[in-house]
């Protein structure tokens, strides 16, 4: 038979607490509030004779942790229909999706692959063709327009440097030898 284990003090007297925040209203939702609490309250629950009872529409609430309108979904949508397959594009495909809203995401998606079906569009060099989702990408951080409160900036491009290419030695080193 084992001995008991003793517990530390400190554990054994420490008090579980927990704390709720409450959820901070969007503009929408304040907006829909003050609706609410503007229209005259009727004391029974049958309407008056002769009128029809005011109609409301029921507003369906995301499930908790969920997005107003499931933004993981559109974004593997579109990386879906642009074909990329790599993490990166994808995790931009969704800060896009994100920044810039649903509608305004699937748009420029279409819009990038009326493009492609028209020829394409060549980058700025001139020496070859943009991808689908290079294309969706130059539309997206050249006509998108963000929503209130959200930043879309394109990602900064370095190139890299060719492992069988050196660094040149700085003019200084040079100057000395």
């Amino acid at each position: 038979m084992k001995p008991k284990q003793k517990t530390p003090a400190k554990k054994r007297d420490q008090k579980h607490i927990s704390l709720v925040i409450p959820e901070k209203k969007t503009e929408r939702q304040a907006e829909a509030a003050d609706q609410i609490a503007a229209e005259p309250e009727t004391t029974s629950t049958q309407p008056a004779e002769g009128s029809t009872p005011p109609a409301r529409a029921e507003k369906k609430t995301p499930a908790p942790g969920q997005a107003k309108s499931d933004h993981k979904k559109v974004a593997r949508e579109i990386a879906d229909e642009l074909g990329e397959t790599a993490t990166w594009p994808r995790y931009q495909i969704h800060h896009i999706v994100w920044a810039l809203g649903s509608k305004q995401a699937l748009k420029l998606a279409r819009k990038a692959k009326d493009i492609e079906a028209a020829g394409g569009m060549f980058i700025e060099s001139k020496q070859r063709r943009r991808s689908l989702g290079g294309i969706f990408f130059h539309l997206v951080y050249s006509e998108g327009q963000p929503r209130p409160g959200c930043t879309l900036k394109r990602p900064e491009w370095k190139p890299r440097a060719r492992p069988d290419e050196q660094p040149a030695p700085a003019q200084d080193e040079a100057q000395q030898a």
